[in-house]
């Protein structure tokens, strides 16, 4: 049976989420799993989603966000600390 929330439940279930580092919110109510969520469900994500997920070609970890190359066919996906890192390192 499904869980019905009210509007208000529902930001505040968000909210609690947030503050319990699960999930970060972009911008107003766009929200994405944060570094906790990621850990704790990457195996369960890779077990569903399988390809679709991007991996940093850098650290391996699964890439929800960050920089990716601008040629329409090229799989690389980096975070953009692992970009950073990177890059400052090779100067």
């Amino acid at each position: 049976q499904r869980l019905k929330l009210t509007q208000k439940e529902t930001q505040d279930v968000l909210e609690r989420l947030v503050q319990d580092g699960w999930i970060a919110e972009e911008e107003k109510g766009i929200y994405f799993f944060d570094t906790r969520g990621l850990a704790e469900l990457q195996g369960y994500l890779r077990d569903q989603y399988g390809d679709a997920i991007k991996e940093c070609t850098i650290c391996l970890d699964i890439v929800t966000m960050g920089e990716y190359c601008e040629l329409g066919n090229c799989p690389v996906r980096l975070h953009k600390y692992c970009a950073d890192t990177q890059f400052r390192e090779s100067k």
